[in-house]
């Protein structure tokens, strides 16, 4: 660290830029960590129970984060002094991730159109299109159309562009609506894995099913942009997991893969085993500052993704300190975030597995 800045003093209600820029000079991977205490803290102030930076703080494949953390050094750049909480707050307000209950129409569209913006976006807005197909699933009774069809796509997009202002959730295909037959051009093997990946019910699917996906048809927008079967079934799955625990923005959706080949494993050894069933046990944490207890903590849905768990404590961190006032960082704790959770904080759960995990993390910090 800059001999002119100790980190374990930071606190994001005093914070300002330079802090930030000192913090990014002398240990990079320590800014993602501190971003989430800032983001902790400002949900903390205004009530925001879930921690959605955390879902999407960690690079994916080495790349950079998702959220808009290039604009925010570039504000600090033009001017240090100014106060870091209350910037974060600005830069990340148009920035707001997908909400099963509030996205419409006019921003899936305007974000397939955005071809400057690669083909990445072009994949997350069908992702959510797929997760969504999971989560308005509950509550329907009969077996809902899969969204691996290029009919059920085209339909939905139609319906969106006639009716901009309307939800999202609610252009998908109906739940009564029959199955489209296969092309006839397609051969017999073909139109077997359309009929499968058409069909295909996050509620009921089995490991079999799942697997059955696997070399089908991709889901396809344009010309370049292709959606793996397999992958997003699992998306769907998590849709409907989501709407089971009232959550309605999707985890992050990147983070789907690095459990597949797990829970590959797992469904080839149990191919009757329903695939919800195994997801909610897989799953990455869901981090809700005022439901997430210690048991959802220490279950095995943390998945060993130790990175996002360091983020989820931070942001935790940063939450309490919202109403504690209390200065200080995380790192000032021990020196070491690794040993925060793998036994100071599991040690306090482990008595005491009902309590929030916010809670938790105050008591570890007791023991300090």
């Amino acid at each position: 660290m800059s001999p002119d800045y100790n980190i374990n003093s930071f606190t994001p209600a005093t914070a300002i830029c330079a802090d930030l820029e000192k913090i990014l000079a002398s240990s990079p991977p320590a800014v993602m960590f501190i971003l989430s205490q800032i983001d902790g803290y400002s949900a903390g102030q205004q009530r925001i129970d879930l921690a959605v930076f955390v879902a999407n703080a960690s690079p994916k494949d080495g790349c950079d984060p998702t959220l808009p953390v290039q604009d925010l050094f570039a504000a600090c750049e033009a001017a240090p002094q100014q106060p870091l909480l209350p910037l974060w707050r600005k830069i990340t307000r148009d920035w707001r991730p997908r909400n099963a209950e509030q996205s419409n129409c006019a921003e899936l569209l305007r974000d397939l159109a955005n071809t400057d913006s690669g083909q990445d976006k072009d994949e997350h807005a069908l992702a959510f299109l797929a997760w969504l197909h999971g989560y308005t699933r509950l509550g329907h009774g009969g077996p809902r159309m899969g969204l691996f069809n290029s009919d059920a796509l085209r339909d939905a997009l139609t319906v969106c562009a006639l009716r901009p202002r309307r939800l999202i959730r609610d252009v998908l295909p109906p739940v009564s609506r029959s199955l489209p037959l296969p092309p006839a051009c397609m051969k017999t093997d073909e139109a077997a894995a359309h009929r499968v990946a058409s069909d295909f019910d996050p509620v009921s699917a089995t490991c079999a099913d799942w697997l059955s996906l696997d070399g089908d048809q991709p889901l396809k927008y344009g010309d370049t942009t292709r959606l793996d079967a397999m992958e997003n079934a699992l998306i769907q799955v998590d849709g409907y997991a989501s709407a089971l625990d009232g959550v309605p923005l999707p985890s992050a959706l990147e983070s789907k893969r690095h459990i597949r080949d797990r829970l590959k494993n797992i469904c080839m050894a149990q191919p009757r085993k329903r695939l919800i069933t195994l997801w909610r046990i897989l799953r990455p944490l869901t981090l809700k500052a005022d439901q997430t207890t210690c048991a959802d903590w220490l279950a095995p849905s943390r998945s060993g993704d130790s990175l996002r768990d360091l983020f989820s404590l931070f942001w935790l961190y940063g939450y309490n300190q919202a109403e504690s006032g209390v200065p200080g960082s995380l790192f000032a704790l021990t020196g070491d975030p690794d040993r925060v959770f793998e036994h100071a904080l599991d040690a306090v759960c482990a008595r005491r597995p009902e309590a929030l995990l916010r809670d938790a993390l105050r008591d570890m910090e007791r023991q300090w």
